[in-house]
C-alpha cells in the first residue's frame, strides 16, 4: 500500500490542501482564513474533508510568508552547522519586524563545484497556528519549509532547466535551480513569464492546477529545510530519544528472551540425554563387553596364525638343512634366534663343505664360519672339524 499524505499550501489568506497517494492525488480543497485562530480551525477542517483516514501531513508556506536568502558561494562551514548558523546570523539575513523568527538552512549544490547557502524564515506564531490546527485534526507534521523548495516536483520542468518561473496573481518568483536543487528565490512584481505545465496527476484540476501544484508539491516531495519552533523541535528529539530508549530495551528484552529459550532447550537436550544414557546404560554396558572380547578374540587368533606362521618357517627350514647336510655331519647344537639369526654347530669330516652345502639352503642367507675351525679325533669315527656356521633367515 502506497503512502498516503497531506499536502498543504498555506498562502496569506488561503489554505489549499491535496491529498497524495505515492504520486497520484486522490482529493483537492481549498478554503480562506482570516487571521491566525481562523487558520488553526481551517486547517483542521481540510483534513477532515479529504474523505480518507490519513494521520500525516507536509506544509509549504507560500513565498509572501516566508523570507528566503542565498549566500553564494557558501561560508567555509560544514552541513551540520548550517543551521545553528543561520540562527546565529539571522539578525543580518532577515527582517524580524518585531515577531520572533524560526529559521533554518542548508547547503545546495549548484554546479559540482560550487555551492550556496539555502536559509529561510518565517513568523514563530504562524507556525505555531499551522501545528495547533494539524494537532487538531490527529495529524503528525513531517515538514514545514517553503514551497519554493518543493515546487518542482509539481511541474513538468525539462531538464538542465536552471531558471524557472512560477506566477502568482500579480507577482512572479524566479526559481534559481541547481545540481542539488533550487537554491535561490527572487520575487518580482509582474507576470510576464509563462509557467511550466503541471505533472500528469495535475491534469484533471480544469484549470486549477497552479493552485493545487504548491500542496501537491509539498505532498510529494520532503523539503530539506525545516521550519519548526525550537520547543516542537525539543518535544521531537524527546520522542525520538524515547522511542530509541523503547526500541533498545525492546531490543534487550528480545535477546534475554533469546537466551533463555535457548538455555531451556538446551537443558531440556541435556536432560532428556542424560535420562536416554541411564536408561540404555546396561545394553550400553553389555555392548561394550562384547566389542571388548571380540577385540581380544582377534587378537589371540592374529597371535596363533602369527605363530603358526613361524613355526612352519622354521619346521621348514630344519627339513631344508636336514636335506642338504649328508650323513657324515653331526649335528651338536641348532639355534635359531627370534630375529631370524641362525646359529650351527657341528662335526664334519671337512667344514668348508658343510659351509657350502648350508650356503645353498633355501631361506638362509649370508652364511659364513663363526671362528675358527678345530680338528678333534672322534672315538670310533676318526678326525673331524668342529665348525660354527652362522646364517640368517631371509624372510620376505
Amino acid at each position: 500500500m502506497r503512502a498516503r499524505v497531506l499536502g498543504l499550501a498555506v498562502g496569506a489568506t488561503r489554505v489549499t490542501a491535496a491529498l497524495v497517494e505515492g504520486t497520484a492525488l486522490r482529493w483537492a480543497g481549498n478554503a480562506a482564513y482570516a487571521d491566525l485562530t481562523d487558520l488553526s480551525e481551517v486547517i483542521a477542517r481540510l483534513a477532515g474533508e479529504a474523505g480518507r483516514p490519513v494521520t500525516r501531513v507536509r506544509v509549504g508556506l507560500a513565498r509572501e510568508l516566508t523570507q528566503v536568502r542565498t549566500v553564494r558561494p557558501a561560508p567555509p562551514i560544514k552541513a551540520r552547522d548550517v543551521s545553528r548558523y543561520v540562527g546565529l546570523e539571522s539578525a543580518r539575513l532577515f527582517r524580524t519586524n518585531g515577531a520572533s523568527l524560526v529559521t533554518d538552512g542548508a547547503l545546495v549544490a549548484v554546479t559540482k563545484t560550487d555551492w550556496a547557502l539555502w536559509a529561510a524564515a518565517t513568523g514563530e506564531p504562524l507556525l505555531q497556528a499551522i501545528l495547533a490546527g494539524c494537532a487538531q485534526a490527529g495529524l503528525t507534521v513531517e515538514a514545514i519549509a517553503p514551497s519554493a523548495e518543493t515546487l518542482l516536483a509539481a511541474l513538468a520542468v525539462p531538464p538542465g532547466a536552471t531558471e524557472v518561473a512560477v506566477p502568482n496573481g500579480a507577482t512572479t518568483e524566479m526559481l534559481s535551480v541547481g545540481v542539488g536543487g533550487v537554491w535561490q528565490s527572487r520575487w518580482t512584481r509582474g507576470c510576464d513569464a509563462q509557467m511550466y505545465p503541471g505533472v500528469p496527476a495535475l491534469a484533471g484540476m480544469n484549470g486549477d492546477s497552479a493552485h493545487v501544484a504548491p500542496a501537491y508539491a509539498a505532498g510529494v516531495r520532503l523539503p530539506t529545510l525545516s521550519l519548526f519552533p525550537e520547543g516542537h523541535r525539543a518535544a521531537r528529539r524527546r520522542t525520538n530519544r524515547q522511542r530509541l530508549a523503547i526500541t533498545a530495551t525492546a531490543g534487550l528484552l528480545l535477546w534475554l528472551l533469546a537466551g533463555a529459550v535457548y538455555v531451556g532447550r538446551l537443558s531440556l537436550t541435556y536432560r532428556r540425554a542424560t535420562t536416554l544414557l541411564l536408561a540404555f546404560r546396561g545394553a550400553a554396558d553389555s555392548a561394550l563387553e562384547v566389542r571388548r572380547n571380540l577385540d581380544e578374540a582377534r587378537a589371540t587368533l592374529a597371535m596363533i596364525d602369527e605363530v603358526r606362521a613361524e613355526r612352519s618357517r622354521t619346521l621348514g627350514l630344519l627339513g631344508a638343512l636336514t636335506r642338504a647336510l649328508p650323513d657324515s655331519v653331526t649335528l651338536v647344537a641348532l639355534e635359531v634366534g627370534p630375529d631370524g639369526a641362525l646359529r650351527l654347530t657341528g662335526l664334519a669330516p671337512r667344514a668348508p663343505q658343510v659351509l657350502a652345502e648350508v650356503g645353498r639352503v633355501p631361506g638362509l642367507v649370508g652364511a659364513r664360519l663363526d671362528g675358527s675351525v678345530t680338528h678333534e679325533a672322534v672315538v670310533g669315527v676318526g678326525d673331524r672339524d668342529r665348525f660354527t656356521i652362522v646364517a640368517n633367515e631371509g624372510r620376505p
